[in-house]
């Protein structure tokens, strides 16, 4: 499940509440663990090539700075290798037995967002953006078939 964050807290930063620049799609999890902390930018510090999963679920990093958010996350806590491994699991068998469950798990979803037709408080302030959403991707046919 995934929530709405807030990527400088509203508790600590109120003014950028409704900033578009602001807000992030965050798994629940770490949402909630993170809560009212200011934290590194997640993106480039966890899709980079330095942090790898290894065979026992656990993410690991040469990055000090990557290691550090791991660490605050909790992304190695028992119960997030547990349910990385699992999900690891599903995703292997549906690629050997059932490819069409395997392009759904690992795909991007039927109902992306059209970003040009919403209007956020104040205007947006990334229309770049629209151009690059998965949505405008997948119009001009560009968006691979999975993540």
């Amino acid at each position: 499940m995934f929530d709405i964050d807030h990527f400088h807290p509203s508790a600590i930063r109120p003014a950028l509440a409704a900033n578009y620049d602001n807000l992030l799609y965050a798994c629940a999890t770490c949402n909630s663990i993170k809560r009212d902390t200011e934290i590194p930018d997640p993106l480039p510090l966890l899709t980079q090539t330095h942090v790898r999963v290894s065979e026992d679920g656990r993410l690991q990093t040469d990055s000090p700075e990557a290691a550090c958010l791991m660490e605050l996350l909790d992304l190695n806590g028992e119960d997030s290798v547990e349910f990385r491994m699992t999900w690891i699991g599903i995703i292997a068998l549906a690629a050997r037995f059932d490819r069409a469950l395997y392009r759904k798990l690992m795909g991007f979803p039927n109902d992306l967002p059209d970003l040009s037709r919403l209007r956020p408080p104040g205007g947006n302030t990334r229309p770049d953006g629209v151009v690059l959403s998965h949505h405008a991707q997948r119009q001009r046919g560009e968006l691979p078939e999975s993540y």
